[in-house]
């Protein structure tokens, strides 16, 4: 065993021969010394009558940590070659050069760190702040074409949108012979649609809407006000191109009441009833913020 301890090497060897086990323990003051000791006390215990045995004697006597470790005068027999290592998990290599160095100057390779896959932190989808504003044409709900005008506010992800949405449609003025009511309606709800994530995009729309219709009499001895609740579901598709955080769309929807208020007046033949199924035609401007 070789092991240095401050300047200086310890050195512990046991030789193995036919007559026996030579031991043998001493200092040198460095790893080159020790090498050249450990070769003699070899060359001794294998030829234990020759001149080098003396020497082996001399080298294997104890000694202080100042005196000096004496230089053999004879050239070191060659050993013969160490016996290969098994081959397994428990062998182990050193280059003959990492003896001329100390234990803690040895530098243990590790592997690098394994790196994450492409895209893994990307893989939850990430959510986007988005606005919009309709513009467009809406009838059926209430005779005539009339103008309807929209707003929505939300959340997107690369394949689904989820709003809150706003419509009002503009008055309109519908008329049995003279008597007639001038009708307002407007509407709020929610909106869930799926979509494709490129920049040509297709989508499909569903909406639940309640709102309120608002109805002032016209050419009556007395024009009076009313207003009724209404309530409806909407089905849409869309078309649309991306430019950068905005995108135009062109968005169709069929408009199914499920409440549908009546409004007439008293000793007239007016009456009407907002109509089952309406259409509206609109173009949007969505804008994203990531």
């Amino acid at each position: 065993m070789l092991r240095r301890e401050r300047d200086r090497w310890e050195v512990e060897i046991d030789v193995i021969v036919a007559t026996g086990v030579t031991s043998r323990k001493f200092d040198a003051a460095t790893c080159s010394d020790a090498v050249d000791a450990m070769a003699l006390i070899v060359a001794t215990a294998i030829n234990p009558g020759g001149e080098a045995a003396a020497a082996a004697s001399r080298e294997a006597e104890p000694r202080t940590q100042d005196e000096p470790a004496d230089q053999p005068e004879v050239t070191p027999a060659v050993p013969a070659p160490p016996p290969a290592a098994p081959v397994g998990p428990q062998s182990e290599h050193r280059p003959a050069e990492a003896a001329d160095h100390p234990a803690d100057d040895i530098v243990i390779a590790t592997a690098p760190p394994v790196a994450a896959p492409a895209g893994a932190a990307s893989a939850r989808p990430r959510l986007r702040l988005q606005g919009a504003a309709h513009a467009g044409l809406a009838f059926g709900l209430i005779p005539r074409v009339g103008a309807d005008l929209g707003a929505s506010l939300g959340v997107a992800i690369p394949s689904a949108e989820f709003a809150v949405v706003a419509h009002a449609v503009t008055p309109r003025t519908v008329r049995n012979g003279g008597d007639g009511g001038r009708f307002t309606l407007w509407t709020g709800g929610v909106r869930a649609c799926g979509r494709s994530a490129r920049r040509l995009q297709f989508g499909g729309c569903g909406a639940v809407e309640v709102g309120g219709v608002s109805a002032v009499g016209v050419g009556f001895a007395v024009n009076d006000r009313a207003t009724a609740l209404w309530s409806g579901g909407v089905v849409s598709g869309w078309v649309g191109y991306r430019f950068g955080l905005a995108t135009v769309r062109l968005e169709p929807g069929v408009v199914v009441g499920f409440l549908r208020p009546s409004f007439g007046g008293e000793n007239t033949g007016f009456d009407h009833q907002l109509g089952r199924v309406g259409f509206r035609l609109n173009l949007a401007v969505h804008f994203e913020v990531p």
